[in-house]
């Protein structure tokens, strides 16, 4: 049996909703840009969210491996991850202000 297999598998199924999270998040992206008229936010709005996405992906996954390293080596470094989390919950309000703005025409 695999040591720690509960653990490893739950930080894997986290990883992967992350996953799931990102691509939402860049396939709203695509959206926008193919229905927005013209010269509106077409111009910024549709990358930036698709940046957004890979910067995401980019942090959950290091977060990923570190944890998973931190569950092989029964380590307790969770205090490290303070911030991540902080930044992460930031993001995904500034994501959804972003959209209120975007569906309110105020853009």
């Amino acid at each position: 049996m695999i040591d720690h297999f509960s653990d490893l598998s739950a930080n894997e199924r986290t990883w992967l909703a992350w996953v799931r999270t990102v691509l939402a998040i860049a396939g709203f992206g695509l959206l926008i840009d193919r229905l927005s008229p013209p010269g509106t936010t077409r111009g910024w709005f549709a990358p930036a969210l698709i940046a957004l996405s890979a910067a995401l992906l980019l942090a959950v996954t290091v977060r990923f491996y570190v944890t998973r390293r931190m569950i092989r080596d029964n380590s307790d470094d969770s205090e490290r991850f303070v911030s991540a989390e902080g930044l992460l919950a930031g993001v995904v309000v500034l994501l959804m202000l972003v959209i209120f703005v975007f569906l309110a025409g105020l853009v």
